[in-house]
């Protein structure tokens, strides 16, 4: 008996020992699509208070005011009148239309980030002389038109929703001589708020932009934990298909197994090296010249959507200002070989080829990981200064090795 009380008692110490800790800080659970979805209806409910305050064409069937004992009949205040009694929506609209403000000058921020190179290299401008006239008019590289073209069409349609604020509503009343509900008007506001909150919100999916920010953010800014993470063939893979999803919304991702699946995961390959090489993320491997500029040259111009887009690559890595991918696209599409075209600027279209699917076929190096970098640095330590486990395991095994 006591030696099961004993070994009841071990065994709970152990469990104790073995338990996973408890982070309370945090409240991380699982959001579902309905989730979403229901709180973004939930805010309509204002624009059901706005139309029973409102009343238009008195809809609602509600009695003439004018019939109670005592009425008098509304006169509308002056401007100083108007905005204190209206004063709640005013200021939604004014902080709504800031916010809203603030949000898209830092999207075209990012926006420039990304594509000034590009359009540097189309304009032969450099970067930092890119101005909004080129992005918004001159350029006429298609991803960059696809992200202006949402930017231009998502900040008109917020801004005109945050303006439902500073609309009179209460003047779509009834009974004009009886005293306005203002608070329909703030109601009416985030009413027309939730529904652009549920339309952006459920029917929109994420474009080329933004699954670029988060590729920059991510694996080139490293601005999240993992500062390991490094620029993949899969995230280079993602970006094609959405650009020529945008263009064409039937299209499927050829399968790997085909001709060209393949292709394009050696491209894939190909572009997430350079990045990687040129961002710092791993170790250079010879001549190394190519940016998000020179990935989204390539995009916008479909010179990736070509037999010859590994060629491009190379070709695109070489050059310093982009022309000679330019001249080079001219001549192809002008009727001239490719493989002459490619030639005169020291490219071998096959032999570049059978390189790149030979390497696809070979293991990739592993990322570097922090466990496996401390691993290294470990082994490099004098005996002394490891960890008392690993003393006493390789003791145990050798003593004679570890006695002085």
């Amino acid at each position: 008996m006591v030696e099961a009380v004993e070994q009841k008692k071990t065994d709970d110490q152990a469990s104790a020992h073995n338990a996973l800790p408890s982070i309370k800080g945090r409240f991380d659970r699982y959001n579902s699509p309905f989730l979403q979805l229901i709180l973004s209806v939930l805010t309509t409910r204002y624009l059901w208070l706005a139309l029973e305050d409102i009343n238009p064409l008195n809809f609602l069937n509600k009695p003439e005011p004018s019939a109670r004992p005592g009425y008098t009949p509304w006169v509308n205040p002056g401007p100083l009148g108007y905005v204190s009694r209206n004063f709640t929506a005013l200021a939604m609209g004014a902080t709504t239309l800031g916010v809203i403000a603030y949000y898209s000058k830092n999207t075209y921020d990012d926006i420039r980030t990304l594509y000034s190179e590009a359009v540097g290299y189309e304009l032969g401008k450099k970067p930092e002389d890119v101005n909004w006239a080129d992005i918004f008019l001159r350029s006429q590289n298609k991803a960059l038109d696809v992200t202006r073209n949402a930017f231009l069409k998502r900040t008109f349609m917020r801004t005109f929703s945050a303006a439902s604020f500073l609309l009179p509503w209460h003047m779509f009343r009834d009974h004009k001589d009886a005293q306005p509900k203002f608070d329909a008007n703030l109601n009416a506001g985030i009413g027309v708020m939730g529904i652009h909150l549920l339309t952006e919100g459920f029917l929109r999916g994420p474009s080329l932009f933004d699954m670029e920010q988060q590729l920059v953010s991510m694996a080139i800014n490293h601005e999240n934990v993992n500062s390991h993470q490094i620029v993949e063939p899969k995230h280079i893979q993602s970006l094609l298909m959405m650009q020529r999803k945008h263009l064409n919304k039937k299209y499927d991702w050829p399968s790997f197994s085909s001709p060209e699946g393949q292709r394009e995961t050696v491209v894939a390959t190909r572009l997430a090296e350079l990045l990687n090489q040129h961002y710092g993320n791993t170790e250079k491997k010879g001549h190394v010249d190519f940016n998000m500029g020179k990935l989204n040259y390539l995009i916008g111009f479909d010179l990736l959507d070509t037999p010859n887009s590994l060629a491009f690559v190379e070709l695109a890595n070489q050059s310093k200002d982009m022309k000679d991918v330019n001249e080079a696209a001219k001549a192809i599409r002008a009727g001239q070989d490719a493989r002459a075209v490619f030639k005169n600027y020291g490219i071998d279209i096959d032999g570049l080829s059978k390189s790149n699917h030979s390497h696809l076929a070979k293991d990739e190096p592993v990322a570097k990981t922090f466990a496996g970098n401390i691993k290294a640095e470990k082994e490099k330590l004098p005996q002394a200064a490891r960890s008392h486990q690993e003393f006493a395991a390789r003791a145990a095994e050798s003593p004679s090795n570890y006695i002085e």
